[in-house]
């Protein structure tokens, strides 16, 4: 198998997390071309503009973020914005391989179109469970500093228990909460069981939420309604970390008093570098495996 000594990977926005990855890569052998990646200057590697970036490239990496419905790069201010387009995508070399966080359809029928791998990094079990960690993390810093009690002693209600949830759960219990996780699945209600916590069943969720002091929403379709939250006290913060846009009416929220908070790339706003080390630790190795190339190493 040939090396990936001068295979050329582009990068198109981001910041800490994917210097971080970009580091790894040209440790591993590849060259790196970027436009529109902060804090460049730690690559000592020059900016460029988006189709010198990506022009002849075996590989494009996205933002974690991802990109907007009309393929506009999320974390790029409007006045530098790049966009993913048909024109720019197609100077990638045939077969090339699209990695970002979390796609969209937009992004997905591009690729389709072009013949070229789009991986969804939240899709990868390995990435989605180390990822959680900082997640959650995240969460409870949120949590904290937009309340005027302590998580310790407090009601904490988690509305989902997948890996988030679960990350979150295992910190809101050593912290000293009282932990109530709220979710469908007998068999995840069952592992909040065996992990010392209180499992409900999603079925009557206003009256099962009156005594929250906190609620983290893990779920990706409305479930806190107005008529959900008009029975929470007043004191309540609700973080919602599900994908957009959240589980929350939050017009409803702010109609009621309540703090509301739709906490999304929580990651690299709170540890980028971990963060970081967790895409350096897993992309390298994704993209040798989709393109059958060498490591370098």
């Amino acid at each position: 198998m040939p090396s990936s000594t001068a295979k050329k990977i582009a990068f198109l926005g981001g910041g800490m997390r994917e210097v971080e990855l970009a580091k790894a890569l040209i440790a591993a052998g590849f060259t790196v071309s970027v436009s529109g990646l902060s804090p460049v200057g730690q690559l000592r590697v020059p900016t460029c503009l988006p189709e010198e970036a990506v022009c002849d490239a075996i590989a494009l990496i996205l933002p974690v973020s991802g990109v907007h419905s009309d393929g506009r790069i999320k974390e790029i201010s409007d006045e530098n914005a790049i966009i993913i387009t048909k024109e720019l995508l197609v100077q990638l070399v045939p077969g090339a391989i699209v990695i970002v966080g979390k796609g969209n359809p937009y992004l997905g029928e591009l690729c389709d179109e072009l013949g070229f791998k789009l991986l969804e990094l939240t899709e990868d079990d390995e990435f989605a469970i180390l990822n959680s960690i900082p997640t959650a993390e995240g969460a409870l810093v949120v949590a904290i500093e937009s309340s005027i009690i302590t998580l310790h002693g407090s009601n904490a209600f988690i509305l989902g228990f997948g890996r988030c949830g679960r990350a979150i759960a295992r910190m809101l219990q050593g912290i000293g909460a009282r932990v109530h996780v709220v979710e469908r699945n007998p068999a995840k209600r069952a592992m909040a069981v065996e992990m010392g916590l209180t499992a409900i069943p999603f079925t009557n969720l206003k009256e099962t939420l009156v005594p929250a002091d906190f609620i983290f929403n893990t779920v990706p379709s409305l479930v806190l309604t107005t008529e959900v939250m008009e029975t929470l006290h007043s004191h309540v913060v609700i973080v919602d970390i599900a994908s957009g846009p959240g589980g929350v009416d939050f017009a409803a929220a702010k109609a009621l008093g309540i703090q509301a908070i739709l906490a999304q790339g929580l990651p690299g706003k709170y540890a980028p570098l971990t963060a970081g080390q967790i895409l350096a630790k897993i992309v390298p190795d994704k993209i040798t495996e989709a393109l059958n190339i060498g490591s370098g190493r």
